[in-house]
């Protein structure tokens, strides 16, 4: 069984921005049917074909605040077109990953909880066709989500839970010695969003996002969803642990 992985995009995303991966893809679907007329001739159906079209279905575990599953959301909510590239992990040998692209439109967006998680399910009309392609090599942390995974030194009392997912425990502090976001500075349209990442050191430190200027023209959630609100600029300010840095955002019409 090939587990897919997705990567999305908004169709008004800025230019240069790369797009997001979407977490915790569990299965997924990729429908073509097609409408037929139906003609008697002898006392016998004859079939012609009418229209065709394609459908994609996936199915994530929800997890909060991830920024693909939040975009799937704002899609639908604004009705935006959604660029979707559906990618083989295995590696073909000449380095790259087999992969289907199609733009859609988001059909429905439901969210389900049970006893023992909760999901997201997705239904995504195809504009058109979807295309085959071959995508550029996957970064290892992409594809194997372990491999990121880094052991730092902490105090007994200082973090719970399992490695990928720990916690600080309050009123427990780690030392953090660095903190960067990956740009400087970033165009976002109106109405349109981004999410922004910054690294710490040690790494996988909670980082936190806030609008430090011009905050008619611009908003960012705590865990860094940009979103254009009106044509001018804004300061956004990442900190962690006294670390901070700050991305200058232009917002155009």
């Amino acid at each position: 069984m090939t587990n897919y992985i997705a990567w999305i995009q908004p169709v008004n995303n800025a230019l240069g921005d790369d797009g997001v991966v979407i977490a915790s893809l569990k299965e997924g679907s990729h429908k073509i049917s097609a409408e037929l007329l139906e003609k008697i001739m002898s006392g016998k159906k004859y079939f012609k074909y009418s229209v065709v079209e394609e459908e994609l279905g996936l199915t994530f575990d929800k997890v909060e605040d991830d920024p693909g599953q939040e975009q799937l959301k704002n899609a639908i909510q604004k009705k935006l077109e959604v660029k979707i590239w559906l990618i083989n992990p295995k590696i073909e040998p000449e380095g790259d990953h087999k992969a289907i692209f199609c733009y859609t439109a988001v059909e429905e967006y439901e969210g389900g909880w049970e006893e023992e998680e909760d999901t997201i399910e997705t239904t995504h009309k195809i504009q058109i066709e979807s295309v085959n392609m071959r995508f550029p090599k996957l970064d290892d942390a992409i594809l194997d989500p372990s491999s990121a995974l880094t052991v730092e030194a902490e105090l007994p009392g200082e973090w719970t839970g399992p490695l990928e997912s720990r916690t600080q425990t309050p009123g427990t502090s780690v030392t953090v010695n660095s903190l960067s976001l990956d740009k400087e500075s970033t165009t976002v349209a109106v109405g349109a969003t981004e999410q922004l990442t910054a690294t710490t050191d040690p790494t996988g430190q909670p980082v936190t996002y806030a609008v430090t200027s011009g905050g008619s023209y611009a908003t960012v959630t705590s865990s860094g969803l940009l979103s254009g609100v009106a044509e001018g600029t804004a300061t956004v300010e990442a900190s962690s642990g006294g670390k901070t840095d700050t991305i200058t955002v232009t917002v155009t019409a």
